[in-house]
């Protein structure tokens, strides 16, 4: 199914937005609208959770480490903001609009930053979680600031499907003696094909049928999860090809809803047979000045609204009105890597400064995406300039604590000798990445490193 069959033709422009409205009449089952550019997802406010009062020393502690990060933040700033005013825009935007990068993680003594586990849902050998306690609470506090001071907060897919993180600020002001929580950091997740984001919505990665259309609904399930999404309106930058089908997807499962309908039924309304419907609704952006040449790359922002029945509540929790809950995404379609067929991380952080105005993003895991930016970083920064770094910060929390054989290292596919044959012999070996200005610093039980690239 082509895409354009799902979003239509775009209509006259609307008044008010700088792009038109996508047509609503090629497909009822698909609600389809229209987003202004640059309009981010929503930034909700949360309360927080408590923690214990921190000592003197913890707060002086935590408060040198972000102080020294807001520096380098303001550096970083003040260096492309000089760039811009002596080069055109347009020459390089994904290198000169990259947010400032943190890589902020948690690991043992051991350099492992999870335990391989065990899963009945997904068979993978490499299964492995990050929901393994390894810091101390007053660690937990530090995360949470650093993760205040950042536009976004980024996690692979595989992190995304086995913890459900919710990759959000949880410490009340009243821990870190000041007004802390104003708007919550974007959640970004790096799901290349949009697999983890299948599994999370419909427990497998839908294959397409080999047997023709007529039997795609024995392979499309019949139901949907999207309350499996605990992180508040993530962005989740794939492939263009993985957004396009997943769009189909969407309108095929939509589709098998419908015969279970009847006519006088309103969209979202269940009848007797069901005990879940769906009413999906996708906002997809169009740019019209510019021939719709950049649509391919634009966000669409999806919401699913599913309304439960509540006669198939237990009898002690029966209610006579259904239930309706609603769970909102943003797909950011973005450049593959012409050598590992996985997202252009250089693109990705552009696109995500571009569409949404992200300035900043503390890259929290899992260990192929740490290793991926530091091996990103091998290409770009040897030899080069400040301004050109690909990584700017590195916090890692060392926890007093030991897994083994069964932990995930967490720069385990990060490899200075990368590109070079390993049976060749030679006496000159690439340089080791080095960080600059490091130092440790004490907190509760843990040493935090803090340097940068």
């Amino acid at each position: 199914m082509q895409h354009q069959s799902i979003l239509g033709e775009c209509a006259v422009p609307s008044p008010g937005f700088d792009f038109p409205l996508v047509k609503d009449g090629v497909n009822p089952q698909l609600d389809i609208k229209d987003v202004k550019t640059g309009d981010a997802p929503s930034k909700v406010s949360n309360s927080g959770e408590n923690v214990d009062e921190l000592s003197e020393t913890d707060c002086e502690a935590i408060n040198s480490i972000i102080s020294q990060l807001s520096s380098w933040m303001d550096a970083k700033r003040q260096r492309e903001s000089n760039i811009r005013n002596q080069k055109s825009f347009e020459e390089k935007p994904h290198t000169y609009c990259r947010p400032f990068v943190t890589l902020a993680y948690a690991q043992t003594l051991d350099g492992m930053i999870a335990a391989r586990v065990a899963s009945r849902d997904y068979i993978d050998e490499q299964q492995t979680t990050s929901n393994l306690k390894l810091s101390c609470p007053q660690s937990f506090v530090l995360t949470h600031r650093l993760r205040n001071m950042h536009d976004a907060i980024m996690v692979g897919g595989s992190t995304f499907l086995l913890d459900a993180p919710r990759l959000n600020v949880r410490v009340s002001s009243k821990i870190t003696r000041e007004s802390m929580i104003e708007q919550q950091p974007i959640p970004v997740v790096l799901d290349t094909h949009l697999h983890s984001l299948q599994k999370l919505l419909w427990g497998k990665v839908i294959q397409n049928s080999s047997d023709g259309e007529e039997y795609r609904d024995h392979w499309m399930p019949k139901d949907m999860f999207p309350e499996n999404i605990r992180a508040q309106n993530p962005v989740i930058c794939c492939s263009s090809d993985a957004a396009r089908l997943f769009l189909d997807y969407l309108e095929l499962f939509q589709q098998q809803q419908t015969p279970l309908k009847k006519v006088d039924e309103l969209p979202g309304q269940l009848n007797r047979q069901q005990k879940r419907v769906y009413v999906v609704t996708v906002y997809k952006m169009v740019d019209e000045r510019n021939d719709h040449e950049g649509d391919l790359f634009l966000p669409i922002k999806i919401s699913i609204q599913t309304t439960h029945d509540g006669r198939n509540r237990q009898k002690e929790t029966l209610a006579q009105s259904d239930t309706t809950t609603t769970t909102t995404f943003t797909l950011l379609p973005c450049q593959i890597h012409k050598n590992c067929k996985m997202l252009d991380l250089e693109y990705t952080l552009g696109q995500l400064n571009k569409q949404l105005q992200i300035e900043s993003v503390m890259v929290e895991g899992g260990a192929s995406v740490l290793s991926s930016f530091l091996n990103k970083c091998l290409s770009a920064n040897d030899g080069k300039t400040a301004e050109n770094r690909f990584v700017d910060c590195v916090c890692a929390t060392i926890s007093a604590s030991l897994i083994g054989m069964r932990g995930l290292p967490v720069f385990g596919e990060f490899d200075i000798f990368r590109g070079q044959d390993p049976d060749e012999s030679t006496s000159e070996y690439p340089n080791p990445l080095v960080l600059r200005d490091g130092r440790f610093v004490t907190l509760g039980r843990d040493s935090i490193f803090l340097g940068r690239l």
